[in-house]
């Protein structure tokens, strides 16, 4: 993975600046602890885009399944009359005390 390549260069490039520092200046020193943290912060950022490309693809996949979920809700919605559709699953704090679900016929009009 290219971070794990930028994270151990920066980390052999800490490591070599630590061990020459006692010979080195004082703005030697400090132009090489700001070069390090430049390095670091280019890292942190390339993580958050990969974290936010992996988002994004994960929600593209997912959109086609969500599509295909609701269009089979709205259809066995609409065979049996039902208007209003709610999610009573665990988490979702709905309490139902009546109603018909619509759970294993949806689950049948996917294929399942």
């Amino acid at each position: 993975m290219r971070l794990r390549g930028m994270e151990k260069k920066i980390e052999a490039t800490r490591q070599k600046y630590v061990a020459e520092s006692k010979g080195q200046t004082n703005e030697t020193n400090d132009t090489r602890a700001q070069e390090l943290q430049q390095e670091a912060a280019k890292i942190e950022q390339a993580r958050r885009f990969a974290y936010q490309d992996m988002q994004k693809k994960q929600n593209e996949g997912l959109q086609p399944i969500i599509e295909k979920a609701q269009t089979a809700i709205d259809a066995v919605a609409a065979s049996k009359g039902v208007v209003y559709v709610l999610d009573a699953s665990v988490g979702k704090g709905l309490l139902v005390k009546k109603g018909e679900d619509l759970f294993n016929d949806v689950k049948a009009k996917l294929g399942f």
